[in-house]
Parts: structure tokens; sequence; C-alpha cells
């Protein structure tokens, strides 16, 4: 149920609804494979969806957006394990996302397989944390639906909270005038990481 509830945290989701375990077994049935239990949960509490420029297949009547009929059609002319099926496509090159029972996710060109994450989750957040900055941090939790006043770039009270001290950044979260749980970093990226590490967490602990 994280990745789940981390997707309906994006402002923009849009999602074809739920579906049926009947549907999410005929599908299986019919690549002759099991989905990972994230991808069902995904299927069943949202089916195809689309947030943050980023499409997940699901089981619609539309073959671009069918995990079926995607991987179906990959299959036919890629030399891929049969354990594996499309979860999205990036629209360039032919590039595919693809995931196997395990939730292992892949890159996947042509004959070409390369693991990028170990989970639809840590796959989504992967653009976010190359090269994250405080700038780029804080345009993409506007993104999300969690209020301002949770999070701040310098102290605020009951906040995660993120700022520079002198060499070093800190993240520490603000309450009673105090900083709690503070953990100081040499370079903004580990920072930002951390301090997005703990919104989320916080984040999907809520729902």
């Amino acid at each position: 149920m994280e990745t789940v509830n981390f997707i309906k945290l994006f402002k923009d989701l849009k999602s074809t609804g739920e579906m049926s375990d009947e549907d999410i077994l005929y599908a299986e049935k019919s690549l002759n494979l099991n989905f990972s239990e994230e991808y069902k949960a995904i299927l069943k509490k949202l089916g195809a969806t689309r947030f943050n420029g980023i499409e997940l297949n699901g089981l619609t009547k539309a073959p671009a957006l069918n995990v079926v009929e995607e991987t179906k059609s990959y299959r036919e002319f890629n030399d891929i394990s049969n354990n594996l099926y499309v979860i999205s496509s990036l629209g360039i090159d032919d590039i595919k996302i693809m995931q196997n029972e395990k939730g292992e996710v892949f890159q996947c060109y042509f004959n070409k397989v390369e693991k990028i994450a170990n989970s639809i989750f840590n796959y989504l957040l992967i653009d976010i944390k190359n090269n994250i900055t405080i700038k780029s941090l804080m345009n993409f939790l506007e993104k999300l639906n969690i209020p301002h006043y949770e999070y701040s770039v310098g102290y605020a009270e009951d906040a995660i909270c993120i700022e520079k001290e002198e060499d070093n950044w800190i993240v520490y979260d603000g309450e009673r005038g105090n900083k709690f749980q503070l953990k100081r970093f040499n370079n903004e990226q580990e920072a930002c990481i951390e301090f997005l590490t703990r919104e989320l967490n916080y984040a999907l602990r809520d729902q």
C-alpha cells in the first residue's frame, strides 16, 4: 500500500479506477506470469494511472495503457524474460519500464535489460533524487497534497526543516522551539534526500 498511497499524494493524479481480483488474475494468466504484490495493489486501488508526467499501465481498453497488450507486443519483437511485464512506456526510442514478480524494476531497450530499482516506489523517486537541490525538492513537494506548514527551509514549528549551517546542511524536526532528530550533512543532495525521506514517511503514515 505504500506505493499506492504515494501515488495518491500527487495533485494531478488521474486513474481509471479499481480493478477486480478476477480481472487481475485473468491478466496474469494471459501473460503466464504473476504480477508483484506492489503492482497488484496499484491495479486493485487505482487501475491505470497518470501523474507527474508518468503513466503506469493497467487493464484498459486503450492498448497503449494495457499491461497485457503492451507486454505481448514487446515480447513479439524482443527477446526478454517471460517473467517481465511492461508497467510504463517512456515514449523515447521504444524504451519500456518493466517489472518482475519480485517487484524489481527494469529499463528495457530492445534486448538490453537493466535493473534500475527494487520497486515501483523507488523507481518513481529516481528522477527527483538524482541531482536533487533545495529548489527542485520544493518544486516536487508543491506537486503533492502535503500541507505547506508541514515542511520548511529554516526553522518552523511542528515541521520537518532543512537549512544551511556554516559548511553543513542540517535536517531536523522543529518542535517547541527545539531541533529534534537533527542530522548533519556535508552536501546539499544528501540533506535533501534525508528531508524528502522524512517528509514522505510522515505523509504516508498519516494516510
